[in-house]
C-alpha cells in the first residue's frame, strides 16, 4: 500500500517482442567474442567479454526517438536487454560499461576448458580420466579434444562440435541453473527488504540507474529530449561538465594500460590495469613496521562512488585494514609469529601473504567462517521474510510485489534447487554432498548479493578463493564414506 500523497510509479512492460529479439540477436555474438576475447588474447583477465556501453546505448535510444517516438526503447525494456548482456560482458559492466571482473556466462566454457588442462597435469590426468563423466567432457578422442581445446588446432584438424555438443548443453544447464537460483534469491527472498527497508546503496549500481532514470525515464515527449540532453537544467549542465573535466581524465589512466601500454610503462610508477585499479604502494608505513600490509588498491570508479556510501561503511572498511593488516601483521612479524619475507609488504591479496599463514589465517577464516556467517545471518534476520515467502506455498495467499508474484518465483526457486542437486548427483557426487553443495552456495549467492548491495565486488569466490567445497564437503564426504580422507 502506498504512502497517502504519495504517487506510484506506474510498471513498465519490459518483455516486450522487440526486447526479446534485440536481446536474442545480440546475445550469440556477444558470447562468441566474448569467448575469443577471453580465450586467445593475452589479457584474459580483461578482455573477458564484450557489450556495448549503456552509455552509448542510451545515446542511440536517444537518436532512435528522434526519428520516430515508437522508436525508442523504455526503461524496462533497456534493462531486459542490458542485464543479461552485462552477465556476458562482466561484472564490471555495470559501473563502467566495460569488462573487468569474472564473467557468468564464461561458465559455460570454464567447465570444459578446466578439464581439459587437468589432463595435461600429469598429477591429475588419469584422475579425470576416471572421473570426468562423458557428458561433462567427451569420452571418446578426449585426450585429442583435451589437446585441441588447450593447445589450439592444429593444420588439418577441425573443431570436434559433434563431441562437445553434450557437454556444452551440460555447463550450459548448469549455468542457467546457478544463475535462476541467485535471481530468485534476490529479487524472490531479499531484494524486497534490501531496498525498501534498509535502503542499501547498491552502489555498482548508481551509475547504471543514473543513466537510465535521466536518460529514458525522465523524458519529454514534445521536446522529444531525455533530461540528460537537457542542458538548460542545472543538474544536466553538472553532470557534463563532470564527465568532460573528472570523467574523462580518470578514464585516460587504464585506457593507456591496456591499449597503449608502452605509453602507460613510460610514465613513473604509473601502475594500472583491468580498466583502473592501481596500485598504491605506501613505503613510509613499511619502513616503520616492517611486514605489515603496506598496500591499497585505487579503483577509480570505486573511490568516486564511494563518497556516496555511508560514514560506517568506509570507517569499518578502513578500520579493519588498520587492526588486522597494519597492527596485527605488523606485530606478528616483530613477535616472530610470522616470518619475515622480502617484499610481503605490497604483494597482490591473491598472493602469497600473511592473511593465508598459520597460526592466524585471518584472510581465510573470512572468506570462508565471515561468509557463511553473513548468509545465516540474514536468513536469521529476515526469518520473518523467509516464512512470509515461502507460505505462498503452503497454504498462503499469493503475494505480488512490484507485479512479481512470489508464489511463482518461490516455486521456480525450489525446482531451481532440486535440479542442481539432481545434475550433481547424476554426475557422481554421493546426494548427500550434492546437497550440501547447493545449500552452501545458496548461501554463498546470498552473502555475494549483501556484499554487493552494501559494498561492492570483493566477495570471495565460491570455489577459488574460498575454497568451500574442500574446506566445507570434503570432510563430510569422508565422514560418510564417499570417499577417504586419508
Amino acid at each position: 500500500m502506498s504512502e497517502v500523497g504519495k504517487e506510484v510509479p506506474a510498471l513498465l512492460r519490459g518483455i516486450t517482442v522487440r526486447a526479446l529479439v534485440i536481446y536474442f540477436v545480440l546475445l550469440l555474438p556477444v558470447m562468441i567474442s566474448g569467448c575469443i576475447l577471453r580465450n586467445f588474447t593475452d589479457k584474459s583477465a580483461t578482455f573477458h567479454g564484450w557489450f556495448i556501453p549503456l552509455f552509448y546505448i542510451v545515446i542511440i535510444n536517444e537518436l532512435l526517438g528522434k526519428i520516430n517516438p515508437k522508436f525508442r526503447l523504455n526503461a524496462a525494456e533497456l534493462l531486459v536487454i542490458s542485464m543479461p548482456m552485462a552477465m556476458a560482458a562482466g561484472k564490471g559492466y555495470m559501473v563502467k560499461g566495460v569488462t573487468a571482473g569474472e564473467v557468468i556466462w564464461a561458465q559455460l566454457d570454464w567447465g570444459i576448458t578446466a578439464i581439459a588442462s587437468a589432463l595435461f597435469e600429469s598429477s591429475q590426468k588419469d584422475f579425470y580420466l576416471k572421473m570426468a563423466p562423458w557428458f561433462m567432457f567427451p569420452e571418446q578422442d578426449r585426450l585429442t579434444v583435451a589437446d585441441i581445446l588447450y593447445n589450439g588446432l592444429k593444420p588439418g584438424q577441425t573443431i570436434p562440435w559433434g563431441l562437445l555438443a553434450v557437454p556444452i548443453l551440460y555447463w550450459s544447464l548448469v549455468t542457467i541453473l546457478v544463475s535462476m537460483l541467485g535471481i530468485w534469491l534476490v529479487f524472490g527472498l531479499f531484494g524486497q527488504p534490501w531496498v525498501e527497508v534498509e535502503r542499501l546503496v547498491f552502489p555498482m549500481a548508481i551509475a547504471h540507474n543514473y543513466l537510465i532514470t535521466k536518460g529514458v525515464t525522465e523524458y519529454d515527449p514534445t521536446a522529444r529530449r531525455s533530461k540528460i540532453f537537457d542542458l538548460g537544467d542545472p543538474h544536466t549542465k553538472a553532470f557534463w561538465i563532470g564527465f568532460i573535466v573528472i570523467g574523462v581524465p580518470l578514464s585516460i589512466a587504464p585506457v593507456l594500460t591496456e591499449v597503449l601500454p608502452a605509453i602507460a610503462a613510460a610514465i613513473p610508477g604509473y601502475l594500472a590495469f583491468q580498466w583502473g585499479e592501481l596500485k598504491v604502494v605506501i613505503p613510509p608505513l613499511a619502513a616503520v613496521l616492517p611486514g605489515c600490509y603496506a598496500l591499497g588498491a585505487l579503483i577509480i570508479d570505486q573511490g568516486l562512488i564511494w563518497t556516496l556510501l555511508p560514514n560506517d561503511v568506509l570507517y569499518t572498511s578502513i578500520l579493519i585494514w588498520v587492526i588486522f593488516s597494519v597492527i596485527w601483521q605488523g606485530f606478528a612479524v616483530v613477535a616472530g609469529i610470522y616470518p619475515y619475507e622480502p617484499g610481503m609488504e605490497y604483494r597482490w591479496p591473491w598472493e602469497n601473504v600473511p592473511h593465508f599463514w598459520d597460526p592466524f589465517p585471518y584472510g581465510l577464516l573470512s572468506l570462508l567462517g565471515g561468509t557463511v556467517a553473513v548468509g545465516i545471518w540474514q536468513l536469521w534476520v529476515y526469518r520473518d521474510r523467509v516464512r512470509k515467502v515461502f507460505g505462498t506455498i503452503t497454504g498462503g495467499e499469493d503475494i505480488v510485489e512490484r507485479g512479481l508474484s512470489l508464489k511463482m518465483t518461490t516455486w521456480i526457486g525450489i525446482i531451481t534447487f532440486i535440479l542442481l542437486v539432481i545434475i550433481w548427483t547424476a554426475s557422481g557426487v554421493p546426494i548427500i554432498v550434492s546437497f550440501l553443495y547447493v545449500l552452501f552456495l545458496a548461501i554463498w549467492l546470498i552473502t555475494s548479493a549483501r556484499f554487493w548491495a552494501e559494498l561492492w565486488w570483493h566477495e570471495p569466490n565460491f570455489a577459488a578463493n574460498g575454497d568451500w567445497p574442500t574446506v566445507f564437503l570434503f570432510p563430510i564426504g569422508g565422514a560418510i564414506g564417499a570417499w577417504t580422507t586419508a
